[in-house]
C-alpha cells in the first residue's frame, strides 16, 4: 500500500499513480470518508473504489459477522472493505457495480446500473439495478436479499448457506454467485458465478468496484 492523500473519491480520469498497481487513499482532513480504500483508475475510465478482491487462497474468507462488518485483508492482497464502509459510500449518492472475473485466463464481467448495502440493523440488505456485460445475470438471484454469514443467518434457505456454501454473502436459497466462497473450493463451495462457469468449479480472481453515477 501506498502512503498517498487525495482530496477526492476515486474520480473518473484520476491518473495512475502506482505502475504496479492502484493508489490507496488514506483518510484525512480532506478525505470524503473516513477509512482507507482502494481506488481503480484505470478500468473503464476509472473513477471506481474496489470492495472486495479475491486472487489467491491466502485469505481466509469464510469469517464471521463482525469481521465482514468491519472488513479485512489487505489492499495489496486479497479483501473485502466491510459492510458498514460499503453501506457509508452508498449513502452518499448513486452508486454502479462493476464486477470483474477470470478463470483459466478468461476475463468476463458483470456491471449493475445501480449498487447500494443498507445499514446494519437492515441487514446490509443489497439494491441492484440493471444487469449489463459478459459473465451473466448471476447477481440478480441475490437482489433485496439480506446478507448473512455462519454466525448471523439471514438467507430464505431452511439451511444456513454460509455454513453450507462458505463466506458471507447476500444469500438467497442459497447462491447463484458468490464469490466469497472458498478459493478454488468445488460443489457449491467455491467462487461461484453460474452465468460465467458450473457452481462445482471456482473463478481464480474477482474484484468487485463501485462508482458514483453522474
Amino acid at each position: 500500500m501506498m502512503d498517498m492523500f487525495r482530496p477526492t473519491a476515486c474520480d473518473k480520469g484520476m491518473v495512475p499513480v502506482l505502475s504496479h498497481g492502484y493508489p490507496v487513499i488514506y483518510s484525512n482532513s480532506q478525505s470524503k470518508f473516513q477509512f482507507p480504500y482502494l481506488c481503480d483508475p484505470l478500468t473503464d475510465a476509472g473513477g471506481w473504489i474496489v470492495i472486495q478482491r479475491r486472487s489467491t487462497e491466502k485469505i481466509n474468507f469464510h469469517r464471521n459477522w463482525v469481521d465482514y462488518r468491519n472488513g479485512f485483508g489487505y489492499f495489496d492482497d486479497d479483501f473485502w472493505l466491510g459492510n458498514d464502509n460499503i453501506h457509508a459510500i452508498t449513502l452518499t449518492g448513486t452508486y454502479e457495480l462493476r464486477v470483474d472475473l477470470r478463470y483459466k485466463g478468461k476475463a468476463v464481467f458483470a456491471q449493475y446500473s445501480q449498487f447500494s448495502v443498507s445499514d446494519e440493523m437492515s441487514k446490509y440488505t443489497l439494491r441492484l439495478g440493471i444487469y449489463s456485460g459478459t459473465a451473466g445475470n448471476s447477481l440478480d438471484y441475490h437482489n433485496n436479499c439480506g446478507f448473512s454469514t455462519f454466525d448471523r443467518d439471514f438467507d430464505n434457505d431452511p439451511l444456513n448457506c454460509a455454513e453450507k456454501n462458505k463466506g458471507g454473502w447476500w444469500f438467497n436459497k442459497c447462491d447463484t454467485a458468490n464469490l466469497n466462497g472458498d478459493w478454488g473450493g468445488h460443489d457449491n463451495k467455491g467462487m461461484e458465478w453460474d452465468g460465467f462457469i458450473n457452481s462445482f468449479q471456482s473463478v481464480d480472481f474477482s474484484e468487485m468496484k463501485i462508482r458514483k453515477v453522474g
